[in-house]
């Protein structure tokens, strides 16, 4: 699951922080590799929040516990380790001039700088005092390497809390830390190399390739063409989420937010299968139950939405921390169809017509559009079913923990793991959207619940029965 370091089941023990720096006598040179598109827009998004005076905390990060009592020599080790392996955390971002640029410390040149914080006696007191500083430690404007490392020991178990800038890691990222320190403190207390661990890439490596051939793209690209168009029907800009979040113009609201199971391992299996049979997949069931659920609470008659996707297309990133992730724009009809077997026919093939956009990055094709880059809109959908170490997940106490900046976008995650399938919801914290997107996400779960079911959903006789 995803959900916020209060609601993550911490125990009482002993805190400890662990903090990334450049050695006094480390003076990088200019690194070549250019941020990749999403990691400069979201840079230059921070520096725009702070120029207005809404700059706030915003990280992705992991939770997890190890066996024993894992004392701080140990656990510096494991982290240093950690830090060599993964260059994305050793690497940075400044502005020369107007342009933005990268700087690496090699492995030699990162100190990590550990402080006990002392013990408490809650995990709610933990918790009260990781999320502000999280907040401070992650800002990529004021730290060279924005990541924070944290523990809470206790004689039986540790807990490890990771929290990284968006600009580290993804929300697929952060579920790969838990088995790979897991793997590095086994192989730390048997004397032995980690061996079960992949070789990684380098994020940085990832970026410039990605921009260096992005940037022979032009709007007359395909994939170009298919934001175009997209755009075209949303207005000439990104979607927003269709319902109401009693959001002022101009507001820039708290977040508000939710994490709730939605479908047992039986019932996603039985969802899968029906979707299959309706000639979709997953996915698709996914997006066209969330059109349906919004259709029915008053939205309109298509459902516009964004979905990302990874670009983890080879061996050496599979492994990898760092922001691996494309975005491909979607319009599901509703209004026309009378089941969901319709509804994921439209899904279906607007994915399909969305597919030469895989071949460019959304914000490489935003700028060639000349839209703004605001994304209000979002469905993701994870299958971690088979990522490394998911089988131990529930002893290890694993869970996706993060801080979303603040805003009037709508955002859903939904997760696939063994035990089934969940949902984490982001939204403005307005009494609109406190009423109106629990409710949605309940009809979402619903109509997934009933096509596992049946099979199938009718949406007319449902529309009928809550009118």
């Amino acid at each position: 699951m995803i959900t916020t370091i209060d609601r993550y089941p911490l125990r009482p023990g002993l805190l400890a922080e662990w903090t990334l720096h450049p050695i006094a006598s480390a003076e990088p040179a200019e690194d070549f590799r250019a941020p990749s598109y999403l990691q400069e827009e979201h840079f230059r998004a921070e520096a725009m929040l702070r120029l207005t005076g809404n700059s706030v905390g915003s990280w992705l990060g992991t939770a997890f516990d190890l066996p024993g009592h894992v004392d701080m020599d140990a656990m510096e080790s494991v982290l240093r380790t950690v830090i060599d392996r993964h260059e994305g955390l050793r690497s940075g971002f400044r502005f020369t001039g107007s342009q933005l640029t990268r700087f690496t410390y090699a492995g030699c040149e990162v100190e990590l700088r550990a402080r006990v914080v002392g013990e408490f006696s809650s995990g709610a007191e933990i918790a009260a005092y990781l999320e502000p500083r999280f907040d401070e430690a992650t800002n990529p404007l004021d730290s060279a390497l924005p990541s924070v490392f944290a523990t809470v020991v206790r004689p039986d178990s540790t807990t490890v809390v990771l929290a990284s800038d968006h600009t580290r890691t993804d929300g697929y990222s952060i579920f790969l830390a838990p088995y790979e320190i897991h793997e590095i403190y086994a192989a730390e207390r048997e004397g032995r190399h980690p061996n079960r661990l992949a070789e990684v890439g380098s994020h940085a490596d990832f970026s410039h390739a990605e921009r260096a051939k992005a940037a022979a793209i032009g709007p007359q690209h395909p994939g170009v063409v298919v934001w175009q168009d997209f755009l075209d029907s949303c207005g000439g800009a990104l979607p927003e989420f269709p319902l109401d979040r009693g959001v002022r113009p101009g507001q820039l609201p708290a977040w508000g937010g939710l994490h709730e199971p939605l479908l047992s391992t039986t019932e996603a299996d039985a969802f899968d299968a029906a979707c299959k049979e309706a000639g979709g997949q997953f996915l698709t069931g996914l997006a066209a139950a969330a059109a349906i659920a919004v259709y029915e609470l008053g939205g309109p008659p298509e459902f516009h939405t964004t979905i990302p996707v990874h670009t983890r297309t080879h061996g050496q990133w599979a492994a990898s921390l760092g922001w691996y992730v494309n975005s491909l724009p979607i319009s599901i009809q509703t209004a026309d169809a009378d089941d969901f077997t319709g509804v994921i026919r439209t899904a279906r093939q607007s994915l399909r017509n969305a597919l030469p956009a895989l071949k460019v990055p959304c914000s490489r094709a935003w700028e060639l559009t000349g839209v703004v880059p605001l994304l209000r809109n979002m469905i993701s959908f994870m299958d971690l079913r088979a990522t490394p170490g998911n089988e131990h997940w529930n002893d290890w106490n694993v869970s996706g923990v993060g801080k979303p900046p603040p805003g009037d976008h709508v955002f859903f995650w939904f997760l696939r793991t063994h035990d089934g399938v969940s949902i984490t919801a982001v939204y403005p914290d307005t009494d609109v959207s406190q009423d109106t997107i629990p409710r949605l996400c309940r009809r979402i779960g619903d109509i997934m619940t009933t096509v596992a079911t049946i099979g199938t959903y009718s949406i007319q006789e449902i529309a009928r029965l809550i009118a």
